[in-house]
């Protein structure tokens, strides 16, 4: 199976390589979908794509020639809007606006990637560029995303988290203290789908991290999130030490002090 810009699925060998032009650089990833060349990355990011649908709010496919490419906006996450069945309306449109008016079709953008460049859905993870605008910063500071650092892509870590800051202390969007969304957009998929946190959690602040169920405990435009502890040890980070109580007493709270539950109540079973 192959996707757009020919990157293969993860071979018996744990190897994914594009089939580029001959001369060309390729972009190698491992098994993860690591990039493992600077070259490759760069090669990319000079390639011009146009902007040929907006699927949702972090979400949409360019194009190059006969090439086509679904791509997720990395460092993101924005308001749902049908994710099983369920809408994070009136957010989830409002964010959609904001994207096709950043990025409408037609457009010609360029795309940044990190170390890890594919989604377990095959889509390109990478930072839309326009002119000189970073798009994916343009969300954050309009309050239509949140910040959403996952380990290993942390190379915009500072001005990601900047920007969410500045939308939750000016009310922007998703953090409008009249009509806030209820459940940020990670949170949304946890309790459709009836699971827990899986991931540890950080704080930029302290270099402290979190168990997974314990992540409400960092403010949201500070949380940096780790698959294990190993890869937040590697990044510097040590475990944060227990507190006798949650905060609130409600498990946490948001940046504008809005308090939380220790994590998303589970969606009720059919009968």
């Amino acid at each position: 199976m192959q996707h757009a810009l020919g990157i293969t699925e993860p071979t018996t060998t744990g190897r994914i390589a594009s089939a580029g032009r001959p001369g060309s650089t390729a972009l190698v990833l491992d098994d993860a979908g690591v990039v493992e060349h600077a070259e490759a990355r760069l090669a990319l990011s000079r390639a011009l794509w146009v902007v040929e649908q907006v699927s949702d709010g972090d979400t949409l496919t360019v194009r190059s020639g006969s090439r086509r490419l679904q791509v997720r906006l990395l460092g993101i996450d924005a308001p749902e809007l049908n994710f099983r069945g369920q809408r994070q309306s009136p957010w989830a449109e409002a964010a959609l606006r904001q994207l096709r008016s950043i990025a409408p079709p037609g457009a010609q953008v360029q795309l940044m990637t990190d170390r890890q460049a594919v989604d377990q859905y095959g889509r390109l993870l990478a930072y839309i560029v326009r002119g000189q605008r970073n798009l994916n910063l343009e969300l954050l500071h309009s309050g239509w995303a949140v910040a959403y650092l996952i380990y290993p892509n942390l190379t915009l870590l500072p001005q990601v988290q900047a920007a969410t800051a500045a939308a939750v202390a000016r009310g922007r969007g998703i953090f409008d203290r009249r009509t806030p969304l209820p459940l940020l957009p990670y949170e949304l998929r946890q309790r459709v789908e009836n699971r827990p946190p899986s991931k540890f959690c950080g704080d930029t602040r302290t270099h402290r991290y979190y168990g997974p169920a314990e992540y409400q405990r960092v403010p949201v435009a500070w949380r940096v999130f780790f698959f294990t502890e190993a890869q937040a040890r590697a990044f510097g980070y040590s475990p944060a030490v227990p507190l006798a109580t949650p905060m609130n007493g409600l498990g946490g709270a948001r940046p504008d002090g809005t308090p939380v539950r220790a994590a998303p109540e589970p969606m009720p079973r059919s009968a």
